[in-house]
């Protein structure tokens, strides 16, 4: 299960609709010149909404369980994708079932293949780690490639043409298939070398009751300009092959990503209290 969150977190959105004039390009057309724009992007920023819905419940669990939270999570993000380096900086509320919030903040940052984490929780002074990023993982770190990757394993269709974020943009509405998804984000790790079973295949479709995507596409450069991602995870321990035990899981996520500022100027400053991080190991 451990793999499905990751495929999860990679894996990290949306003014009036415009009529569209003309025929709309095929979706070929169009994914074909975002992989061409895709290549030739060196920088770029994006700013990121995510709102999560958590519930777990388990037989012979602690007190405090159920689990019931809402995660909000506010990101503003710089990519240099010549150097592999990377700048987040976010801000999250996390409520519980009794309505008590928690906020903290936090910082990520890659620079020469280390990853340095900051998480400032309420009350503590800030807390840094730094982490080696393993090779293996350099190509699952370039978000285009992946992208590129989801939209040759998905159903795509273009629906229409809208104005968003001040740009005309072609609308597609992207089906992806999960399973192969996963599949192929696993298989660069070292994982899955022989690919995954036809039974571990129907676990995560099932799994995965709802993976959609809609992109907002200039018109003129064919860059992303809005994504908006829905995801829908529900099981029960039998879905994932423990039996006689009774509980649920749900995981609901919306993530909204506004992308710009392509090929522009990133400087990403690494805070110097991040170089006397202590050592951890995120992978």
């Amino acid at each position: 299960m451990k793999k499905i969150f990751l495929v999860v977190i990679l894996v990290i959105t949306l003014l009036p609709f415009t009529a569209c004039e003309g025929e709309l390009p095929p979706a070929g057309e169009v994914i074909d010149n975002m992989v061409k724009a895709m290549d030739e992007v060196e920088t770029y920023r994006q700013d990121t909404d995510m709102a999560m819905q958590l519930y777990f419940m388990a037989e012979d669990m602690p007190s405090f369980f159920p689990l019931d939270i809402d995660v909000e999570l506010n990101a503003v993000t710089a990519h240099d994708l010549v150097n592999n380096d990377m700048e987040t900086v976010m801000d999250l509320v996390i409520t519980g079932a009794d309505e008590d919030s928690v906020k903290m903040d936090m910082a990520l940052y890659i620079v020469d293949m280390t990853m340095y984490v900051m998480v400032d929780f309420p009350i503590i002074s800030p807390v840094w780690t730094k982490s080696e990023i393993p090779g293996m993982y350099t190509q699952q770190m370039d978000n285009f490639q992946i992208l590129a990757d989801v939209l040759q394993m998905a159903g795509v269709e273009v629906t229409g043409t809208e104005r968003k974020e001040g740009v005309n943009c072609y609308v597609l509405e992207i089906t992806p298939d999960i399973s192969q998804i996963f599949e192929s984000l696993m298989l660069p790790a070292g994982e899955y070398d022989a690919g995954i079973t036809e039974s571990e295949r129907e676990m995560i479709n099932e799994i995965f009751s709802d993976f959609s995507v809609k992109l907002w596409v200039a018109h003129d450069t064919y860059h992303i300009v809005y994504a908006d991602i829905n995801i829908k995870m529900e099981y029960s321990p039998e879905a994932i092959g423990v039996y006689g035990e009774e509980g649920l899981f749900s995981l609901d996520i919306a993530i909204k990503t506004h992308y710009h500022h392509y090929n522009g100027s990133v400087e990403i400053d690494l805070p110097p209290e991040a170089e006397d991080a202590d050592e951890g190991s995120l992978w």
